[in-house]
């Protein structure tokens, strides 16, 4: 248990589970040849530039 956790336990609050999404989002979409990203981060820490070291 993190520190939030216990501390949310110490004051009795309970949180409700989250609820799953509404629909089907896209991760992405390329518009003119840019590429938009909702909510998505690198699963590392890449390091470079993209287009040299990043297809």
């Amino acid at each position: 248990m993190g520190a939030v956790d216990a501390r949310l336990h110490e004051l009795g609050i309970i949180l409700p589970e989250a609820s799953g999404p509404a629909a089907k989002y896209a991760n992405y979409v390329i518009v003119n040849g840019l590429m938009f990203v909702s909510g998505k981060g690198p699963g590392s820490s890449p390091k470079g530039k993209l287009g040299s070291d990043f297809a």
